[in-house]
């Protein structure tokens, strides 16, 4: 072994010793969340200093929401770490226990069941073809078109039919079968080629749930997914033949639709329960089809491009967003039927005021002392300086006699 071999390893860990290097540090992998409670019975709340946001720029936020925006908001929480930081009922007769259809939001729930179908067997995979569940629907003229038709072509609103969101959804629930009037629409694309919102794909999906489990939708989500989480006050309405509205008509108070959105921040995992695979959720929130320059669409989610936010969205601007980065759900229930809020509004107050309260939080110092730590006292120095130099002459000492047995 060479002299600068022998000396190289013992002056890197003498220095070590010594303080005046640092050993390296590498990364560690990112570790699955660790809860203090869960909300099951009731949320707990806190503030957002307490967990590190800045509650000045969520103020502003408000302000927005109620003051500035189409929004006409009538309730809003935001989670944190698990804890309710914020929680504003806008409108007198809106309070926590007040339930509200929570429109297509309910779409999202349906992927919910579709992902918990799966991982029970009810359902073999997304691949499978819609119609071979409706071999009673289908019609003689149907095309290859409509046989291509997948399970994840009906999730990602990718389905080709010929589709109005405006004026169809009326139509079909002033027809006597829900599920047949979408099937009767035309095909003016081959499925999977591009995407078209339409809300009544997910009234299909529940069709396909019940065909498949033997029960009403309703009745598998209360036990699969609505009663693991506590959420007890539910309602949620019918087609005319009674299967349960995909659609809409799915009713939740707002601090349970914040306990759904808590369960995909927490990988769909519940007090040590896997209530949705996790697998599901991570593809769920991941981009399957282009909508426009700003958002992309999942699993019946939508996602803001760069934001790192996915989102339930329902008509009345109704949301639930999920922040996982900064371990946040948002919920907002509104009023405002323009349109503007489902394209730009929300996405706003995200990034001007509820991503930057974490961001840019300053912890404030509530000691009021302008006490420090003191310096270290001569004899700390002398006796580090003392290590420091014992190791140099160890060096020196060792190099000597390696020179000299040369």
């Amino acid at each position: 072994m060479t002299l600068s071999r022998c000396i190289l390893p013992l002056f890197l860990g003498l220095l070590v010793i010594s303080g005046l290097a640092t050993p390296l540090a590498f990364a560690a992998e990112p570790a699955q969340l660790v809860r203090d409670y869960w909300p099951t019975d009731a949320w707990q709340t806190s503030t957002p200093e307490d967990e590190e946001m800045n509650s000045t720029k969520l103020n502003e936020m408000l302000n927005y929401l109620e003051n500035e925006s189409a929004l006409t908001p009538k309730s809003t929480i935001i989670v944190k770490n698990g804890y309710v930081v914020l929680e504003e009922y806008f409108n007198p007769t809106y309070d926590e226990n007040r339930t509200v259809d929570i429109y297509s939001c309910t779409s999202s729930v349906i992927s919910a069941l579709i992902g918990i179908a799966i991982d029970e067997g009810y359902i073999a995979n997304t691949s499978l073809k819609v119609l071979d569940f409706f071999p009673e629907r289908v019609r003689a003229r149907y095309g290859d078109d409509m046989w291509q038709m997948t399970i994840e072509h009906l999730l990602t609103n990718t389905a080709g039919f010929s589709w109005e969101e405006n004026s169809n959804p009326t139509l079909m629930k002033a027809s006597g079968d829900w599920i047949q009037y979408v099937l009767d629409r035309a095909m003016i694309q081959d499925p999977g080629v591009s995407f078209e919102y339409n809300s009544a794909l997910s009234h299909v999906l529940s069709g396909i749930i019940e065909v498949t489990t033997g029960v009403s939708t309703l009745e598998f989500a209360q036990e699969h997914l609505f009663d693991p989480l506590g959420i007890t006050d539910v309602e949620w309405s019918t087609d005319v033949q009674g299967i349960t509205d995909g659609t809409t008509g799915c009713e939740l108070s707002t601090p349970d639709m914040a306990k759904f959105g808590y369960l995909y921040l927490n990988n769909g995992t519940w007090d040590e329960q896997q209530i949705i695979p996790s697998d599901w959720v991570n593809i769920s929130r991941q981009s399957h089809a282009f909508v426009n320059s700003i958002k992309d669409y999942g699993y019946l989610w939508w996602i803001y491009r760069g934001v790192g936010a996915y989102n339930a969205v329902g008509f009345w601007s109704h949301v639930i967003s999920v922040i996982p980065e900064h371990d946040l759900v948002v919920v907002v229930v509104g009023s405002d039927s323009s349109g503007n809020f489902l394209r730009d509004q929300f996405k706003h107050a995200l990034t001007e005021w509820i991503i930057p309260s974490v961001e840019d939080y300053i912890p404030v110092d509530t000691t009021n002392t302008t006490t420090s730590v003191p310096p270290p006292s001569p004899l700390d120095i002398d006796a580090m300086s003392l290590i420091a130099i014992s190791g140099l002459v160890a060096v020196v000492v060792t190099a000597v006699i390696l020179i000299k047995r040369r």
